[in-house]
C-alpha cells in the first residue's frame, strides 16, 4: 500500500464535512481546482472556498501550486455568497503575502514564484513610505548597493508592482519609488 502525503491525510480528514453529498477524492478535488475545464470545476471550486478555511485550502493546493494557480481559479469562479468573496479576499492576501512579503497587493496573473528576500527587502523599504521613496533612501535602509537597489526597482517595476518618477530635491534629480495598487 502506497503511502499517503500529507495532503491526501488533510483531505481524509475533511472531505466529508466539505462535500456531505458525495465522496470526492484528493485527485479529483486537484484537478477540479486547478483546471478551469474540468466538468465539475465550478462547484467543487465553490465549495470549497466556502467551507475550507483559506490558510488550508492553500495547504492542499500546496504553496508553488497556490501561487501559480491563484489568479486562473479567482477569475474562473462565480461568487455567490459571501462567506465565498470573504475567501477569496482572505486568499488574495496570503498570495500577495508570499509572493511580495506585503498583504496588500492584488494578485498580478504573470506573477508566477515568490520574489527573492533581497527584492522583498526592497518592496518594503518602498512600501512604508506612501507618497514613495528614493533609491538612495532605501540603499540607506537596507545596507545594500546603491546599483543592485536601483536592480531590483527596475525589477519591480517590470513586475507592475512600483512605479518611479523624477522628482528635482535641491537641484538634483531624484528618482522615487512608490507602490503600484492597480
Amino acid at each position: 500500500m502506497a503511502k499517503l502525503s500529507n495532503r491526501e491525510l488533510i483531505w481524509n480528514a475533511i472531505s466529508r464535512s466539505v462535500f456531505q453529498d458525495r465522496v470526492v477524492s484528493y485527485g479529483k478535488f486537484l484537478d477540479a481546482i486547478i483546471n478551469p475545464e474540468h466538468p465539475e470545476h465550478q462547484s467543487i471550486t465553490s465549495q470549497a472556498l466556502m467551507m475550507l478555511p483559506a490558510a488550508t485550502f492553500v495547504n492542499l493546493l500546496g504553496k508553488k501550486s497556490f501561487i501559480e494557480n491563484w489568479t486562473t481559479i479567482k477569475d474562473s469562479v462565480v461568487i455567490t455568497r459571501k462567506s465565498v468573496m470573504d475567501n477569496v479576499i482572505i486568499l488574495d492576501s496570503i498570495w500577495s503575502s508570499i509572493v511580495t512579503g506585503f498583504s496588500f497587493i492584488k494578485p498580478r496573473p504573470y506573477i508566477k514564484k515568490p520574489l527573492s528576500s533581497k527584492l522583498q527587502s526592497t518592496f518594503l523599504e518602498v512600501s512604508k513610505k506612501s507618497k514613495g521613496v528614493s533609491i538612495y533612501d532605501i540603499k540607506k535602509n537596507t545596507g545594500r548597493a546603491y546599483n543592485r537597489v536601483h536592480e531590483d526597482v527596475s525589477k519591480l517595476e517590470a513586475l507592475d508592482l512600483v512605479s518611479t518618477n523624477l522628482t528635482k530635491v535641491n537641484n538634483r534629480e531624484v528618482k522615487v519609488v512608490s507602490l503600484k495598487f492597480a
